[in-house]
């Protein structure tokens, strides 16, 4: 069930720059079923849990019908921000149940029916497990909330100097997409039903990531109480503790202008990038790793592809990317009218950076420089999609 966010722009304006929460100002508010909370965050009692798999975002729109562009919203619980997971007003388009051509399920792109967004995985009180297919794995991070917390949901717009507006007056929507339960029993026979469990009473978190060109994997093995009390320790949960994983979501553009015919690395080094949290270069410590699944690519009239590259490697995965001929589409447009686009692009194998390995994401023109993000100059944005690991210490086999 959606639990929505209203920001009453219109009445209450942001401005460049400016966070703002659900709690932080008298017209936003938060309507969950046909309760309207007006006083403050949501928050859970001692008998209820929730799990988060989706967000969708209405607006806000300009008068030309255009996103205003949002640098993050995210999900805090008991006031702390949901890990590795950045979205933006093209990262997470809105879900509109009566247009069957716009469900959105980036995580299964090759089913695009599913009647939920899915942003952050599907939920194990919702789906049963599934072996053969890893988005139904009990270890997915979806986001879990546990007993007597809160939940608010913030926004924060860029400054005109990096493509954002002066002031943000219409207003928005953000939905949440929510499975609730109320009840220890009813909890623990859906988990046990749905074949989320590992042996009595216990929540299976078991995962393996792997390099298919190194032959490198990793293994985590893990099992939760399965109690209430110990959901939100789960992977997607604010008390998850080593060894763990995240939903990895976030997005990058280009703070410089690219040199032509030359590589440029989405990295924090030398204004490379807008944002230090944009970066798509991970010199990854022997404790850590990411996993890419899905890459969608806002493109530019001068960007020729896109690769993704380990160092050291003699092959990389190399992706066409100009204005034209891309299958790496974003989630939405810019535009109001085109609503969603289908994507992120499915990988043709996931792109996986092992523990003390180096690499990521980086771009090349088509012989004519690509622009930095500015005020009324548009560079070039990629999301990422995948996963985070957390590890106790190094596990390479």
């Amino acid at each position: 069930m959606p639990m929505m966010f209203f920001y009453n722009f219109s009445t209450d304006p942001a401005a460049e720059g400016q966070e703002v929460g659900i709690s932080s100002r008298g017209d936003y508010f938060i309507r969950y079923g046909h309760d309207n909370i007006l006083d403050g965050l949501y928050k859970t009692d001692s008998e209820t849990i929730l799990e988060i798999t989706g967000m969708s975002i209405f607006g806000p729109f300009d008068a030309a019908g255009m996103r205003v562009p949002i640098e993050y919203a995210g999900i805090y619980i008991n006031k702390n921000p949901v890990d590795d997971a950045i979205i933006n007003h093209l990262t997470s388009p809105m879900f509109l149940a009566n247009r069957d051509n716009e469900y959105f399920n980036p995580v299964l792109r090759e089913s695009p029916d599913s009647p939920v967004n899915v942003l952050f995985g599907k939920g194990m009180l919702s789906n049963a497990a599934n072996p053969n297919d890893p988005q139904l794995a009990s270890w997915q991070p979806t986001i879990k909330v546990g007993p007597n917390s809160t939940l608010d949901l913030r926004m924060k717009f860029p400054r005109v100097s990096e493509g954002g507006d002066a002031t943000i007056t219409t207003n928005a929507v953000i939905a949440l997409e929510v499975t609730e339960v109320r009840d220890e029993a009813l909890f623990q026979s859906l988990l046990a039903d749905n074949g989320h469990l590992a042996g009595a009473g216990a929540i299976n978190q078991n995962v393996v990531f792997g390099d298919k060109e190194s032959g490198k994997s990793v293994s985590i093995a893990k099992t939760i109480p399965a109690t209430m009390a110990n959901w939100d320790q789960c992977y997607g949960g604010i008390r998850v503790t080593k060894p763990y994983v995240t939903r990895y979501i976030n997005y990058a553009q280009n703070g410089s202008a690219t040199r032509v015919n030359e590589y440029y690395r989405l990295e924090d080094n030398n204004d490379r990038i807008v944002y230090p949290r944009q970066e798509m270069y991970w010199d990854m410590p022997t404790s850590e790793l990411i996993q890419l699944t899905h890459l969608g690519i806002l493109p530019h009239p001068n960007l020729e592809h896109v690769e993704l590259f380990k160092e050291g490697n003699v092959s990389h995965v190399e992706l066409r990317a100009d204005n034209v001929l891309y299958q790496y589409g974003m989630p939405c447009a810019r535009d109001s009218a085109s609503h969603v686009l289908r994507g992120p692009g499915k990988l043709p194998r996931p792109f996986t950076v092992m523990p003390g390995e180096s690499g990521g994401v980086k771009l090349i023109d088509n012989g004519t420089s690509i622009p930095a993000w500015a005020a009324g100059v548009d560079g070039v944005e990629i999301l990422a999609m995948g996963y985070k690991a957390y590890l106790a210490g190094e596990q390479v086999a």
